[in-house]
């Protein structure tokens, strides 16, 4: 069941939708914004305030969000302690205390995590510490929310990594919201306490029988030899698997080896929907380094087949993250996988990593499907089988790229992409490498981090925007959107914060304070907008998994709400 709010007694089109699954409403949203130029500073609303862009940074002071990743390495903490620690942490949206105005969450790599009051108009406020949600270490990674007891509550769910010695910090956290935003941790408790390397979780109905079931992406060690890898593909650990937790009555069981998803990839991103439109939710997942992507098809026994090389003609090498959606409006859905191809001529041939034709075929020859070291974007022919047109469509090569997220930002009835983009430092620059190699070689041993540091690159790159301009092509709009802050920005989350109809959306950076995007669409009133709020059953109340379908005389939109 769900309910319909509308500004507009004729509603002609689908127009937009609330992709985050962190949110109840989905947003339908009509007519589009204006373009023009925007700064990048995070400090400079002020000048942006009478500005025509689609977008508007709204300044730490003004919105009240002060938030930033914000990291000290040392020689016991830095990237060559553990890979991942540049990824940096994630965004969740989602509205709390059902007053209708989304809450924002930030998780701090290693800094402390921040929960922010919603309190109107794009102010927040810090409530952390009142929330019972400051205070617990670690490594954090990805964060989601979803009403997990159904209660009729957001809950919070955070992945944590790492290479801390005490394993306690490694255990992903579950925050129960006892109502008055205010929680408590209860991860133990549910079973989902998990100490692997998590990245990502999702939650959906994997056995169809009415309950949220919990999908996790986790990772193996890093620097493996090939002796290794392929011994950890032979014999993967439970540790260091994905974990795929069913949901009995409220508690989570380890289900991973019967349902066939123990592995031995570094998986980052992670998309959770109904991909082959058979009724079954499948699982996509984005995996770094050496291990392809993951494409597992719900069988509808409780169990899931890696159906990757049938599916897709590639994939990318070092995928980052991805997405799902109908990007084209014919009733099914289509992926977007990032990577790491740097935009301009000399980042790739600094930063790409070098070319091995022997090396290409020895993975396929050992079972691997091809892989390429740019985006894809997987266009759903309906036949089970997909195509890559990243390239055609204009959006092959974003640089070292993570969160990129299908949404109808202009309300214009496409679903348009935004991708965040950045790296602490270029581990990769080949003049950086070829220089400490001899450093150390002239020093006849290895050196410190802080010897290295010394040496390191560190580009600031801008995030991207791409608006959908139909017939399979994208535009790159960052500027004339407002979108092109620079820096090292990480998980992104969008929602409409100020419920005027539009998606806001909120980044992650490192060092730089969180980005909040004030959408301005809804500034020229002409659009319209459809809410709609889902009641599921008892153990899915908010109906994760639904799908809309609007039919128009010329067109079809749909959406699956994941």
């Amino acid at each position: 069941m769900f309910h319909l709010y509308s500004n507009s007694k004729e509603c002609p089109r689908y127009n937009g939708l609330l992709t985050s699954i962190v949110s109840i409403l989905f947003i339908l949203c009509f007519c589009c914004g204006s373009e023009s130029t925007a700064s990048s500073n995070p400090d400079s609303s002020a000048a942006q305030s009478k500005s025509k862009t689609l977008f508007r940074l709204v300044s730490p002071s003004e919105s009240g969000i002060h938030f930033s990743n914000q990291l000290n390495e040392t020689n016991d903490i830095n990237y060559y302690q553990w890979d991942y620690l540049y990824n940096g942490g994630g965004s969740a949206i989602g509205d709390l205390d059902n007053d209708g105005l989304p809450e924002v969450y930030f998780t701090g790599t290693i800094s402390g995590d921040k929960l922010y009051k919603n309190k109107g108009n794009l102010s927040f406020e810090d409530i952390t510490d009142d929330a019972g949600i400051g205070g617990r270490g670690g490594l954090k990674t990805g964060v989601t929310m979803v009403d997990i007891n159904n209660d009729g509550l957001l809950d919070i769910y955070v992945c944590r990594s790492g290479f801390f010695k005490d394993e306690r910090t490694h255990e992903n956290l579950l925050y129960i919201n006892q109502g008055n935003l205010k929680f408590e941790e209860r991860a133990a408790e549910y079973g989902l306490n998990d100490n692997g390397n998590s990245i990502h979780a999702g939650f959906f109905d994997y056995d169809m029988d009415g309950d949220l079931d919990c999908y996790i992406t986790g990772h193996p060690e890093f620097r493996l030899t090939y002796k290794q890898l392929f011994a950890g593909i032979s014999n993967p650990s439970d540790k260091y698997s994905d974990k795929l937790y069913r949901n009995d009555d409220g508690q989570f069981i380890n289900v991973s080896k019967i349902a066939g998803i123990q592995n031995f990839g570094h998986g980052l991103g992670l998309g959770i929907s109904d991909i082959n439109n058979d009724g079954k939710t499948d699982v996509y997942v984005a995996n770094d380094f050496q291990i392809p992507d993951y494409f597992y098809v719900n069988q509808g026994n409780g169990t899931f087949a890696d159906q990757m090389k049938q599916s897709f003609p590639h994939c990318p090498y070092f995928a980052m993250g991805t997405d799902i959606a109908d990007f084209n409006n014919d009733g099914l859905l289509d992926l977007f996988i990032v990577e790491m191809l740097a935009a301009d001529n000399k980042r790739k041939k600094t930063n790409m990593a070098p070319m091995n034709p022997d090396l290409f075929w020895k993975h396929v020859d050992a079972g691997f499907h091809y892989q390429y070291m740019r985006n894809a974007l997987q266009l759903n022919n309906g036949n089970g089988t997909f195509t890559d047109i990243a390239d055609f469509a204009g959006i092959r090569n974003t640089d070292w790229s993570w969160a990129p997220v299908f949404a109808d930002l202009d309300n214009d009835g496409l679903k348009d992409i935004i991708v965040t983009n950045g790296y602490v430092r270029d581990v990769q620059d080949k003049d950086y490498l070829n220089k400490t190699s001899d450093i150390a070689a002239s020093k006849g041993g290895s050196l410190s981090f802080e010897e290295l540091r010394d040496h390191m690159i560190s580009t600031p790159l801008a995030n991207y925007a791409y608006r959908n301009a139909g017939g399979y092509r994208f535009d790159d709009k960052s500027e004339d959107w407002g979108f092109n802050f620079s820096g090292y920005s990480n998980g992104a989350a969008l929602g409409d914060l100020d419920a005027d109809g539009d998606l806001d959306i909120v980044v992650n950076n490192y060092f730089d304070p969180a980005c909040v995007y004030e959408n301005t669409t809804s500034d020229n009133h002409n659009n319209s907008y459809i809410r709609i709020k889902f009641e599921g059953p008892t153990k899915n109340i908010n109906g994760l998994g639904t799908k809309v379908t609007i039919h128009t005389s010329d067109s079809i939109q749909f959406q699956e709400f994941q």
